[in-house]
């Protein structure tokens, strides 16, 4: 099922530009960096986004951001908001992704793992077939609290979960295992 993106849906308080810090930057670029290598089918369009933990937060790609083509600072945000407050709080060009609640969720549920990535991928009907990975109970719309409720919940005891007709996200603390599993998975 497709849905048409029609922005973020969540409110917002944009404290300032991102601020500079040598971690932040460095995740950035390593992010950056490793994502620059994503197949054509898990990189065209706005293709997700991904979130590494920071100091101050998480640090995740801006609303829109082509994973594929993330340069920092420009296609990055730093939130420094929690999972349940009204408005999210961030530094930043442009907004943060629309899937911002949903990794506040993951990485406030999930305190080992370090990165979560949130994946778009052409095969999304034949992964659902194949029912190796966990899949959300039903199409849940992008950037709702219901979403990020049910994928945080099918990542308690798992590192990868199926978003119903929309794509998969897979967490971990290794950036690059993480993109090797996105590659395999989308693939299959």
């Amino acid at each position: 099922m497709s849905e048409i993106y029609t922005g973020v849906k969540f409110k917002y308080i944009r404290l300032g530009d991102i601020q500079p810090s040598e971690e932040v930057e460095y995740q950035a670029q390593n992010i950056s960096k490793v994502l620059g290598e994503l197949p054509t089918d898990c990189s065209s369009g706005s293709s997700g986004n991904i979130s590494v933990k920071t100091e101050g937060g998480i640090l995740i790609s801006s609303s829109g951001s082509l994973l594929k083509n993330l340069l920092y600072p420009e296609h990055f945000c730093e939130v420094v908001s929690n999972s349940d407050e009204k408005r999210i709080r961030f530094f930043g060009k442009d907004l943060p992704s629309s899937e911002t609640r949903m990794h506040l969720l993951i990485h406030e549920k999930r305190v080992e793992i370090k990165y979560c990535l949130h994946i778009h991928t052409s095969n999304i009907t034949k992964l659902q077939i194949l029912n190796r990975f966990p899949i959300t109970s039903q199409f849940l719309s992008y950037g709702t609290i219901n979403l990020a409720q049910e994928a945080s919940n099918n990542l308690q005891s798992n590192d990868i979960v199926i978003l119903r007709d929309h794509g998969i996200v897979i967490v971990g603390e290794d950036l690059v295992s993480i993109f090797r599993e996105s590659v395999r998975v989308s693939s299959l």
